[in-house]
């Protein structure tokens, strides 16, 4: 597990700090990107990011140590290399602030068309997933030739699967993920009702709904297969136990392609050519003319107009 910032530790030259601080889903496709960096090179891997998502590094091997954003005045231009792969202003600026020798996304390419400014080496990066882009990033960065391997460490211990079984006792299940940081992303509990209800017409394998924040009264009348509010890492564990994944595009749609686990991810709002499940996954749809448009609010039904009929039909032909 990598080592959290402590007092007594100092970056040298030798140290390459990744900043990328959110969120869930983008941190395991930056984790994809970086793995290359220990297989080719003898830096050390120190990782900027929020300490909420700090237990998900915690079987990455790859990265030696973790720092936040708390602490960054503390190693005020220690790093010599820092590659920025957030694009954002906030992100920019703590790359300035850390480094000397920064580099990040070219304009046109970042997410924020300010942040450029803040490094000292820009790059226009080659790909259409965004695990590619970040790939084609640090590659460039560091000078290195991309062995198309994406290693992105994350696993359960022995310790948390024998735990995750006081939670759901069955050798075989479907995870349901209703939650997503935005709502148009979101599956409402209409949605997730007629998938249940669908779902146990056909089959009788166990599906438990795996609940984010305000769940408990959102999806008050599914409480029958709604698991209480969980962990990182007990989630994870779930996760390596599971049959499969149903989640529109969040967090742990990506921590279970990532796993290897068969996914259906429910897309509207964001692009599954650039954001889609990695290394690969079952994609649904929704029919909405505005498909891909990354908005947060919106009048229609969004990801909710993709047919929960369907994704029972899709996820069983995966088992």
């Amino acid at each position: 597990m990598p080592t959290s910032t402590s007092t007594g530790w100092s970056p040298s030259s030798k140290t390459l700090l990744i900043v990328k601080l959110s969120a869930l889903g983008d941190i395991v496709h930056a984790l994809g990107a970086v793995s290359i960096v220990k297989r080719r090179t003898d830096l050390e891997v120190v990782w900027l990011t929020k300490p909420q998502y700090s237990p998900l590094f915690g079987t990455v091997g790859f990265v030696d140590r973790i720092i936040f954003p708390r602490d960054a005045v503390k190693f005020a231009r220690r790093f010599d290399l820092v590659i920025d792969l957030q694009g954002l202003v906030k992100s920019a600026f703590f790359s300035l602030l850390l480094g000397s020798r920064r580099w990040g996304f070219a304009r046109g390419f970042a997410r924020e068309p300010l942040a450029p400014f803040f490094y000292t080496s820009r790059v226009k990066p080659e790909g259409r997933h965004v695990v590619h882009l970040l790939r084609s990033l640090v590659c460039e960065a560091l000078g290195l030739e991309d062995d198309g391997i994406f290693d992105f460490g994350i696993d359960a211990t022995p310790a948390e699967l024998e735990e995750s079984r006081r939670l759901v006792v069955d050798d075989k299940f479907v995870l349901l993920f209703p939650s997503a940081g935005w709502r148009t992303k979101e599956l409402d509990a209409l949605w997730c009702s007629k998938f249940l209800g669908e779902w146990f017409r056909r089959s009788s394998i166990p599906v438990y709904l795996v609940p984010g924040v305000g769940d408990d009264l959102r999806l008050s009348g599914l409480s029958p297969w709604l698991l209480p509010n969980l962990s990182l890492r007990q989630v994870i564990a779930l996760i390596k136990r599971c049959s499969a994944v149903v989640a529109p595009d969040t967090g742990f749609l990506h921590v279970a392609a990532a796993m290897g686990k068969p996914v259906v991810g429910l897309f509207c709002p964001s692009d599954p050519l650039r954001n889609g499940p990695f290394p690969e996954g079952e994609i649904l749809l929704c029919d909405c003319p505005s498909m891909g448009c990354f908005g947060r609010r919106c009048v229609s039904a969004c990801t909710c107009s993709i047919s929960p009929l369907l994704a029972v039909e899709r996820t069983l032909a995966l088992l």
